[in-house]
Order: structure tokens, then C-alpha cells, then sequence
């Protein structure tokens, strides 16, 4: 299926294009989601590959933190904490997006729960997002990480 989309993406804009870079992406973090985390990492390098001369654009830092969030997977939190800086630095701060990766990057810095500063103020940020947005599961699970800083 995933090889079926990227031919259906490649024919009318290339491999270089940043579409086809998106569908890579896109096939990076199902690939993600469904446990094969290694895996999805070379589709996260190619697309940013293709996207590099978009500079620091919201599609790349959406792509950053989705490798960021394979790396975490692997327990690679040393190689996921800067780019999920970076995709911060790139995603616009209201949107969902935003606030997986401040979540991500919360608890790659403190796992157990947010006891500096900084995690702490990236998951309240992130809490705020998916109340606004009405997420309540990724709600709830922010306010559980939030909870337990304070034990």
C-alpha cells in the first residue's frame, strides 16, 4: 500500500517535489505508529532530504519532530532532543503539532514528569492546545505526565 501511494505521488510531480516528500513523511510516521520505528526513520531522512531547500518551513519541522518521535521509540532520546527544538522553533505554537512534539519533548527530558521548568511550561503549553482543540485523549494524557511532576 505504502509503495502504491508514493507511485501515485511520484507520476505527476517527481521524487523531488515537496509532495512526494510529504507522502514519505506521512508513510515514515504511520509506519511509526504501527511499531516499526527504525523503519520509518530512512522515509523521515529522504523527505527532509527533498525538503532542505525549504530552510526552516512548518513541513520541515513537522517532519523533524516525527523523526524525533521514531528516535524516542528506539530510546535514542540524545539524537531526538534537538530536533524536537528545531521543529518547535518551525511549528506554528497553536496548533496540535506543536503540541505533540512540546509533549515529546517533555518527557524525553524528564520522563517521569515534568520536574524543571521547562518541561513543565512546554506540557501546561501543550495541555492548553489540546483543551482548545477539543483532543481529549492527548488532553488527558498531558494532564497524567503533568500529575505526576508533582508527586
Amino acid at each position: 500500500l505504502h509503495r502504491r501511494a508514493l507511485a501515485i505521488r511520484e507520476r505527476p510531480v517527481g521524487k523531488e517535489h515537496p509532495s512526494y516528500a510529504g507522502t514519505l513523511a506521512a508513510i515514515g510516521e504511520d509506519l511509526r505508529e504501527q511499531g516499526h520505528a527504525a523503519e520509518a526513520l530512512g522515509h523521515f531522512e529522504r523527505a527532509l532530504e527533498i525538503l532542505r531547500p525549504m530552510g526552516e518551513h512548518y513541513t520541515v519541522g513537522y517532519v523533524l519532530a516525527w523523526q524525533a518521535r521514531a528516535l524516542l521509540d528506539l530510546g535514542r532520546r540524545r539524537e531526538a532532543i534537538p530536533k524536537l527544538d528545531r521543529a518547535l522553533e518551525m511549528i506554528p505554537p497553536t496548533l496540535p503539532d506543536w503540541a505533540h512534539a512540546a509533549i515529546a519533548l517533555a518527557r524525553a527530558l524528564e520522563p517521569r514528569g515534568p520536574r524543571s521548568e521547562r518541561a513543565r511550561t512546554l506540557a501546561q503549553k501543550a495541555l492548553e492546545i489540546f483543551t482548545a482543540v477539543r483532543a481529549k485523549e492527548d488532553r488527558d494524557r498531558v494532564a497524567a505526565y503533568l500529575a505526576r511532576g508533582t508527586r
